[in-house]
């Protein structure tokens, strides 16, 4: 049974080295480190903020970061950071995040309803917001959104409008400009 108990141990022991080490280092106190379903963006920054509400003089032994709903992205999500001290002490903290998308301004457009921009420069934003033509339902929102990297020069991505009765339409797009 004391081979059982070994063999599990080092399973663990490699189990979290290959975790750490596909996480990367992020440096700190913390001798083990581990997150699950975030970006390694959003990790460091909670890792960095864990560490910043430690105690001083203690010994931070793991920092577990774990995502905790169906999809944590760097605009949005929830997670569960657990801390472990040196001293065996566990702290649990749950952490959630959002960030509004890019609002376009008032403007004199025929638009039934201002688009919500999300990675679309505003200009651009516009005009695929515009290009819906006339709709015979009530427009309740128009959201264009970004697939890549989208610029004033070139872009991909999708525009999803919604109307009164609940139902969508989506519709791809594409912009490329050869121009400054």
């Amino acid at each position: 049974m004391a081979s059982m108990h070994a063999l599990t141990r080092l399973a663990t022991i490699v189990t979290t080295a290959v975790l750490v080490a596909g996480c990367g280092s992020f440096g700190g106190r913390a001798t083990g480190f581990e997150c699950v379903g975030l970006s390694q963006g959003r990790c460091q920054a909670m890792y960095r903020e864990t560490l910043t509400s430690v105690p001083t003089g203690a010994t931070v032994t793991i920092v577990t970061i774990r995502c905790t709903v169906a999809a944590c992205t760097e605009q949005e999500g929830a997670a569960e950071v657990t801390t472990v001290l040196g001293d065996g002490q566990r702290t649990v903290v749950g952490q959630e995040w959002a960030t509004a998308p890019e609002a376009a301004p008032a403007t004199d457009s025929p638009l039934p309803v201002e688009p919500i921009c999300q990675g679309v420069p505003l200009e651009r934003c516009l005009e695929q917001a515009g290009a819906i033509g006339a709709q015979d339902k009530v427009v309740t929102a128009i959201v264009v959104r970004c697939s890549a990297l989208c610029t004033t020069q070139a872009g991909d991505g999708a525009t999803v409008v919604t109307f009164a009765d609940g139902t969508t339409t989506n519709g791809s797009w594409s912009y490329r400009s050869t121009g400054p």
